[in-house]
């Protein structure tokens, strides 16, 4: 390089600095409108870029064929998907019903039953003791032997009957003896006043003639027997006033007796009556002695099949344990499921309930829904299977089912409409429209949400059919395929 092509280059960078230095002193003197020359600089570059940068747009897909599109046609009830639980009746769960240790296992899977055979035997320990039993004798012993004594004692109590009625009987005679005797020790009385008359008469005479004591010796003999005919009178007046006491049904002795028999009568019959409840309770206790044995020796409730043992010899079973499942013959089976209260009062009778078994799609309208709670605050709809889905499940277990709630071609006042056939955007939420064989967006207004479905306030029409693909266009051709 020669001096003659570096004298150039010096001038550029002079020249260079001479205009940076004049920008520097510009943008001291104007410094707003420098910010501004340099943001409208640097937003065209922004600018250049995306417009270099921007795609191609892709050419226009012209459809041959219209799409084709599944609908969904207002007036139609919503449906909602939940889990039905299948309940058997012909399958019996047989659980022990009391503690202890198994012994005897007397059937095995596969083996055929009949009503109640024992199944198997559950003894207090692992000897074989049983306490219910040794109870159940304690209780037969005590029953067996009030029975056999029963006929015996209540001839007991009547014969206490017979003496009460006999004594009363007695009494009465002997009132009547007195009553006899009374009249007899007035006549003897009446007559032993004669005597004392007359021999008050005679004693009076001789005294009057008794001269120097000559009717002393008779006089001493009539007093003699006046004082006899005194004691015997005193002793008849005692006597009469005893037999009128005793003859009189008004005294206190006659009522004694009265109250005697009629209290005995009584107590005989609160004991024959004792005895005949002492006999019933004893029977019951025996025969609640006989049902807690039978709890240690479960039987089939009725005739089935054995499918399985749950337990073996040996082990140790508490309450509830699982023994056996039995199947019957007579088997149905119900598929209940649980929904709330606004779903449970809107259920459709009329259109049929879809229940998915193994790939198979059954229809079957509700056999009931519960008009209370069942399970907390849910309410239960029930549908009956057919038998030849009994085996299909096994009890207690979940299968799919879609229960229509309201009814068809009334939904079209405030209709529902399944979510997924919903755009939502910041404007709002639409759907696409089929009408005439395109696509068309309609704007809605939404309500409540109600399972898969949602509720729409405005925007839809009485037998509108709504396109349930979420990739179709405005305008697009499409034919329907309805549900």
């Amino acid at each position: 390089m020669n001096i003659k092509q570096i004298k150039p280059l010096s001038a550029v960078r002079s020249g260079a600095r001479r205009v940076a230095n004049g920008v520097k002193t510009t943008i001291r003197r104007f410094p707003i409108v420098s910010l501004v020359i340099t943001l409208a600089f640097l937003f065209a570059a922004i600018a250049g870029a995306n417009y270099l940068r921007r795609p191609e747009p892709e050419p226009e897909i012209v459809r041959s064929t219209p799409r084709e599109v599944s609908v969904y046609t207002i007036g139609q009830a919503p449906r909602i998907r939940t889990q039905a639980k299948i309940e058997k009746s012909g399958v019996i769960r047989i659980v022990a019903q009391t503690g202890g240790i198994v012994q005897n296992i007397r059937f095995r899977e596969g083996q055929t039953v009949y009503k109640g055979a024992t199944l198997a035997t559950i003894s207090t320990n692992y000897s074989g003791g049983q306490v219910l039993t040794v109870q159940r004798q304690i209780a037969e012993k005590q029953y067996f032997n009030i029975r056999d004594t029963f006929d015996a004692q209540k001839d007991i109590i009547g014969k206490q009957r017979a003496i009460a009625e006999n004594t009363e009987a007695n009494n009465d005679k002997l009132r009547e003896i007195s009553e006899k005797s009374l009249e007899e020790t007035r006549t003897l009385l009446d007559l032993n006043t004669t005597l004392l008359n007359t021999i008050d008469t005679d004693l009076a005479q001789l005294t009057a003639t008794n001269s120097a004591g000559s009717n002393r010796n008779a006089i001493t003999a009539l007093l003699q027997s006046k004082a006899q005919l005194l004691s015997a009178t005193n002793q008849l007046k005692n006597t009469i006033r005893t037999l009128e006491y005793t003859t009189d049904p008004d005294q206190p002795q006659s009522k004694l007796s009265d109250l005697s028999r009629e209290l005995t009568l009584r107590q005989l019959e609160v004991q024959e009556k004792a005895l005949e409840l002492n006999k019933e309770v004893s029977h019951l206790q025996y025969s609640a002695a006989l049902i807690n044995e039978s709890l240690a020796y479960p039987s089939a409730p009725c005739a089935g099949v054995i499918e399985r043992v749950h337990v073996r010899f040996g082990q140790s079973v508490q309450p509830g344990t699982v023994l056996f499942t039995l199947s019957t013959n007579e088997k149905s089976a119900l598929a209940v499921a649980l929904v709330s209260q606004d779903v449970a009062a809107n259920v459709s009778r009329i259109e049929p309930t879809l229940i998915t078994i193994r790939g198979k799609t059954l229809s079957v309208l509700p056999s009931y829904v519960s008009g209370e709670a069942v399970d907390g605050a849910l309410y239960a709809v029930y549908f009956s299977l057919p038998g030849e889905f009994i085996s299909e499940y096994g009890n207690d277990s979940y299968i799919e089912a879609e229960i229509p709630v309201g009814y068809a071609n009334t939904s079209s006042v405030v209709p529902h409409i399944p979510l997924d056939a919903v755009h939502q955007t910041q404007d709002g939420a639409y759907v696409f429209i089929l009408e005439d064989g395109v696509a068309k967006v309609r704007k809605l207004q939404l309500g409540a949400v109600f399972g898969q479905y949602v509720e729409v306030l405005n925007g839809l029409r009485s037998k509108d059919r709504i396109i349930l693909e979420r990739n179709v266009i405005n305008d697009e051709k499409v034919v329907a395929r309805d549900l």
